[in-house]
C-alpha cells in the first residue's frame, strides 16, 4: 500500500510559540500570505535547540543578549 502525502502541516507563525495546522498545498501556494516578512517563526523562534530553549529573540530569530 502506497503512503499517502500529508494534508496538513503545521506552520510556525511569526508569533512565538504560536502553531496553527494547516492545508499543506495552501501554504506552498500561498507562501507570501503565510510568511509576508519573509522570515517564518521556525527561523523566528523554532531554531533547533537554541529556539527550542528560547535562547532566540522571538522578534529578529537572533541570539538573546
Amino acid at each position: 500500500m502506497a503512503a499517502k502525502a500529508a494534508v496538513h502541516q503545521w506552520h510556525h507563525h511569526e508569533d512565538v510559540n504560536r502553531l496553527v495546522l494547516v492545508d499543506r498545498l495552501d501554504h506552498k501556494s500561498n507562501h507570501t500570505l503565510y510568511h509576508p516578512t519573509g522570515k517564518g517563526g521556525r527561523d523566528m523562534w523554532g531554531g533547533g535547540e537554541p529556539g527550542r530553549q528560547g535562547r532566540l529573540d522571538g522578534s529578529t530569530g537572533k541570539a538573546c543578549k
